[in-house]
């Protein structure tokens, strides 16, 4: 489903760059994807990550830009 899900190892934690939430993207579809890509984050943890990228795909423009 997904091309633009990026990867980047850095000392303490993995940042899951992800170029292609919008209004329009299926939650459950690329939490999914993300995790099938990423084996470090558990299958169980799916709820979770579901949430984070709501979380995401619903704040405010201001917010994302530290205004």
């Amino acid at each position: 489903m997904l091309t633009s899900i990026g990867f980047k190892m850095l000392p303490f934690f993995h940042r899951i760059r992800v170029k292609s939430l919008n209004a329009n993207t299926d939650i459950s579809a690329l939490a999914k994807d993300i995790i099938d890509k990423c084996k470090l984050i558990h299958p169980s943890k799916l709820p979770e990550v579901e949430q984070l990228l709501f979380y995401l795909q619903n704040r405010k423009e201001g917010e994302s830009r530290g205004k």
